[in-house]
């Protein structure tokens, strides 16, 4: 009997630290989420139909997920031919974005709008939202070239809800991380980051260069114990990110994501 429930033990505890993934990679469940596309634009005659260069959006963030074993395939691209989309939010009185949403809209795809011009925004966390809200990203590129990747790709994360690492005045984090897991974006490795908290004068910031220069923070910005600022500049959640070619999520980071897309997967695809 006794030997019975020592080994009832270790097969239950090995299940239970098993599942803890604190501190360990989780592991990989391969997943493909489908893309549709949508250009919002009055003259299709300027729109480039093979549609290539969203081919290379969609590889690009395959390339930034590979690490979470997610995966995207576009299933559509469609464009949106009514002139009265053409410069969206030009009327203030108008909630354009809720109008095309509701004429516009596969609810078993994560939609993206390409915008000829307006804010790029997204749904934080618009992977767990229920399909009544339509979830959405618009992306804004300029002059109707390709978007930014780094910036798609970060638009990507936060849909799946990762925050940025900014500070705010009411959710300040520490340089030395002690709050970390309560303030930013909650997580304990991703460096403190000044983002949008005002500091008095003399305030000798200085937003790093693009590279090829060498990428640093000039700043004496400090937090509330008196330690200097120093973000992650290459951290594509940092406001102060520069890079174009490279993930360089944190391990916490992927974790979150990963995290969230099991918690939600099942709610995209209409399962609960």
């Amino acid at each position: 009997m006794k030997t019975f429930i020592a080994i009832s033990f270790l097969f239950v505890s090995s299940h239970i630290f098993a599942q803890d993934y604190t501190k360990n990679k989780i592991p990989c469940e391969p997943v493909v989420y489908p893309i549709q596309f949508y250009y919002i634009h009055n003259h299709p005659l300027l729109i480039q139909r093979d549609g290539s260069f969203l081919t290379e959006i969609k590889d690009t963030l395959n390339k930034y997920f590979e690490p979470m074993c997610i995966q995207f395939q576009i299933c559509k691209i469609d464009t949106i031919h009514d002139y009265n989309y053409f410069v969206l939010d030009d009327d203030p009185n108008t909630i354009e974005r809720n109008d095309i949403r509701s004429m516009y809209y596969n609810p078993k795809a994560i939609n993206i709008y390409w915008l000829r011009s307006g804010g790029a925004t997204e749904s934080f966390f618009g992977l767990c939202e229920e399909k009544d809200k339509k979830p959405y990203i618009f992306i804004n590129p300029t002059n109707f070239q390709p978007p930014n990747k780094t910036n798609i790709c970060v638009q990507v994360y936060r849909y799946f809800g990762l925050d940025y690492t900014a500070s705010n005045p009411s959710s300040v984090e520490f340089v030395n991380r002690s709050n970390s897991l309560i303030t930013a974006d909650s997580l304990w490795d991703t460096p403190a980051d000044p983002g949008t908290i005002s500091f008095p004068s003399p305030d000798t910031f200085t937003m790093p260069q693009a590279p090829p220069s060498i990428s640093y923070v000039y700043t004496n910005r400090k937090d509330p114990n008196g330690d200097y600022y120093n973000p992650m500049v290459l951290n594509p959640m940092s406001i102060y990110n520069l890079n174009q070619k490279q993930p360089w999520l944190t391990h916490e980071q992927n974790r979150k994501i990963v995290i969230n897309e099991r918690k939600c997967r099942r709610r995209f695809w209409g399962l609960e």
